[in-house]
């Protein structure tokens, strides 16, 4: 008798505990600077649509190339690719480290982009975005994964 009172109050406190530090299915990379007047008003909107969604699923984040202005930073970009290494999205970084003003979708899980979100999009309509992509991580296999938002900015390189 004992031990089933033991062995529920332990999954009462584990099992509640799984669910309260389930990993998160989507990371937003971010890419912002302060002096950044589209950041300025993207950020808010990021923000405001994760806020709808469901927060414990989605990571938000952020690239700040604030301290870039003016000219390339090596010290810096070595700091943001040691970050985007521990993140999972190298990719992401690699094609995009040089332009500011929007954000990838990415999954948690395996770091690739399903989408964009940026200036042309109202808090709404990013949160849709949001929630399909987390039904589309939940379902789908790595590599299987169709965009659910907008195709990105092209690369920094082209």
């Amino acid at each position: 008798m004992i031990n089933r009172a033991i062995l529920a109050l332990f999954l009462a406190v584990f099992g509640s505990a799984q669910i309260a530090f389930a990993e998160p299915t989507l990371r937003i990379v971010s890419f912002t600077a302060d002096w950044c007047p589209t950041c300025r008003v993207l950020d808010p909107r990021i923000e405001d649509a994760i806020r709808l969604s469901d927060t414990s699923k989605i990571v938000l984040s952020q690239f700040d190339l604030s301290d870039k202005r003016g000219g390339d930073r090596p010290d810096l970009d070595a700091a943001h690719r040691e970050m985007a290494r521990k993140w999972d999205v190298e990719d992401v970084w690699s094609k995009y480290r040089g332009r500011i003003g929007f954000a990838v979708i990415t999954a948690f899980d395996s770091g690739e982009a399903l989408g964009c979100l940026g200036l042309g999009m109202d808090a709404a309509y990013m949160q849709r975005n949001l929630d399909l992509a987390i039904r589309v991580v939940d379902s789908a296999a790595p590599g299987a994964r169709p965009k659910v938002a907008p195709e990105c900015p092209d690369s920094q390189d082209q």
